[in-house]
């Protein structure tokens, strides 16, 4: 008599699609792990909850991504976009003055009431305009927030990369640089714009040390004498 052993066991078509669901299930749980590391990790910011969240303070302003041209897409989409004025981006950057009734202005105007009901205790003489990187919308947002204000002054504080001028369409001196690297009068180059009660210090010529100057005690000296002079003094500063 011939005895035959006969395996007990899953077949073999089953045991693949055991093998592909644990398989699946670990890396899943792999995957699930990974995504919540780096979710923890990542402290960029994306929204006004995380600005609240990492820096502890309040917004006060959005303002949307400024284009320029014929708008393509829904009715969301061409609130975003500015017409050129005289195929000239640069003009079209003053958006609160060629076209004040815009989506864009209105965000200005209402970052400007914003701005004045947040600091209605303090009443600050002067304020910054930075951004994380160059390209942000720094110039332009200095620039538009000056506009929307009455009997304000704008200087370019950026000796680096100066741009108010270029946006303003001015000469770039005597400004700033030439103010506190060669002692210029102050007054001398203050200097109105095309826009009524809009006053611009530009930046002058590039110097080699901007750092230096603008953390110097003349550079503060200037700062409390714009004060006094403006109700409010908008700088538009290099980026962090």
């Amino acid at each position: 008599a011939i005895a035959a052993a006969v395996p007990m066991g899953v077949p073999g078509s089953r045991q693949q699609w055991v093998n592909f669901a644990i398989g699946g299930l670990i890396g899943f749980i792999v995957m699930f792990v990974f995504a919540m590391v780096t979710e923890y990790n990542d402290t960029s910011i994306r929204s006004i909850e995380d600005v609240n969240d990492y820096i502890g303070l309040e917004v006060i302003g959005t303002i949307p991504r400024m284009r320029f041209g014929r708008p393509r897409g829904g009715r969301r989409r061409r609130a975003t976009y500015v017409s050129t004025v005289d195929e000239e981006q640069i003009d079209s950057c003053i958006v609160t003055q060629h076209d004040p009734k815009s989506p864009i202005s209105e965000a200005y105007r209402t970052l400007r009431t914003n701005f004045q009901f947040a600091t209605i205790k303090d009443k600050p003489q002067t304020v910054m305009v930075t951004s994380a990187v160059p390209g942000e919308g720094k110039t332009t947002t200095a620039v538009n927030l000056a506009v929307t204000m009455a009997d304000r002054g704008i200087v370019d504080t950026d000796l680096r990369r100066p741009n108010v001028h270029r946006v303003l369409r001015m000469e770039r001196g005597p400004g700033l640089a030439d103010v506190l690297r060669e002692g210029v009068d102050s007054k001398s180059v203050i200097r109105p714009t095309r826009i009524d009660n809009l006053w611009i210090i530009s930046s002058g010529r590039v110097p080699p040390n901007p750092s230096e100057l603008i953390g110097s005690d003349h550079m503060a000296e200037l700062m409390g004498q714009l004060g006094a002079a403006f109700d409010l003094v908008i700088c538009d500063a290099p980026s962090v």
